[in-house]
């Protein structure tokens, strides 16, 4: 069943007009591809996850949402998954220019929001990023 509903979501994945987000775009699609390939072995799921992490930041994306579900940190946590499976340290340095990113989003002043998509999100994905780094 997974499969199915992955390959019939994917199609619409190269269309213009879609989101880089985790929330309903690209890096949602890109994780739930990795997570099949992690389940399944098929390395098609892994290949798919790859060119949409590559699709990633191609088009202009909305600056003034920060976190994870919306900013630039749902990105550097598939680029961060991305590393862990495939070892390939360039998804580690796109997922600390996404990080860096989304910090400089930030707007002390008016937009720090706590949970998933504000400073909760960043923090937790930014924590796994240097456990990441510090273990190469």
């Amino acid at each position: 069943m997974a499969t199915i509903l992955l390959e019939l979501a994917f199609p619409m994945a190269s269309g213009q007009g879609i989101s880089d987000s985790f929330a309903a775009g690209r890096t949602g699609l890109a994780l739930d591809a990795l997570a099949h390939y992690r389940s399944t072995g098929i390395e098609k799921w892994l290949d798919t996850a790859v060119e949409l992490a590559g699709r990633i930041g191609q088009e202009a994306h909305d600056t003034r949402r920060t976190g994870f579900l919306h900013g630039r940190t749902g990105p550097a946590l598939l680029n961060l998954h991305l590393h862990r499976v495939t070892g390939d340290d360039s998804f580690l340095s796109r997922a600390t220019g996404e990080l860096r990113r989304d910090l400089k989003g930030l707007d002390t002043l008016k937009r720090i929001r706590p949970g998933l998509d504000g400073t909760g999100g960043i923090a937790t994905v930014a924590r796994a990023a240097v456990a990441c780094a510090l273990r190469n």
